[in-house]
């Protein structure tokens, strides 16, 4: 129903838009589109909290390790976040899973290039062996090995060690691209 309206909406100021309309109808124009883009920010905004709280909850979940439950959160985040498709929502973007231990800090491997995410399968479809990843500053790396652990999907990557203050949970990264056999 939304994009219907929104639809709408945008023929009608596409149509009305010519050179042929007067001053004060421009203007009219003018307010339509504002109040439009007011209206998709506060959409946005309100959505923007939702995922936010989401956030928190799997957090919550996460300290007192209840994993699993916080993997049901996270398919439901996603869900949430991915019925809205006119508003901002990157379906290609992760964040390592908020874990430190022996092991893990915040996510990141201590041993070696890796990290780990909820094994959902929105990050099983995106995270694949040959895909390359971006993180937030840049950095580019190609994934050499997925595998399931049971609540966890951990991705080996090319390289050298991540730095977990760096590339850790709250960071997120992002799939770009399928790796070019040479």
């Amino acid at each position: 129903m939304f994009k219907l309206k929104m639809t709408l909406i945008l023929t009608s100021i596409a149509l009305l838009s010519t050179s042929t309309l007067k001053a004060d109808e421009r203007e009219v124009m003018k307010s339509l589109e504002s109040s439009k883009v007011k209206y998709l920010e506060a959409v946005q905004k309100r959505r923007t909290a939702m995922l936010e709280a989401y956030d928190k909850a799997i957090d919550k979940l996460l300290k007192k390790k209840l994993a699993e439950k916080a993997i049901k959160l996270q398919d439901e985040r996603d869900f949430f976040a991915s019925q809205n498709p006119e508003i901002v929502f990157n379906e290609r973007s992760f964040r390592p899973f908020n874990l430190s231990d022996a092991n893990w800090e915040k996510g990141i491997s201590l041993s070696k290039a890796g990290f780990f995410v909820s094994n959902t399968e929105r990050a099983r479809k995106a995270l694949t062996k040959g895909q390359k990843v971006k993180f937030s500053d840049g950095e580019t790396r190609v994934i050499r090995r997925v595998f399931e652990n049971g609540v966890y999907l951990n991705i080996d990557l090319d390289g050298k060690k991540l730095n977990s203050k760096k590339y850790g949970y709250p960071n997120s990264l992002e799939v770009v691209a399928k790796n070019n056999p040479i």
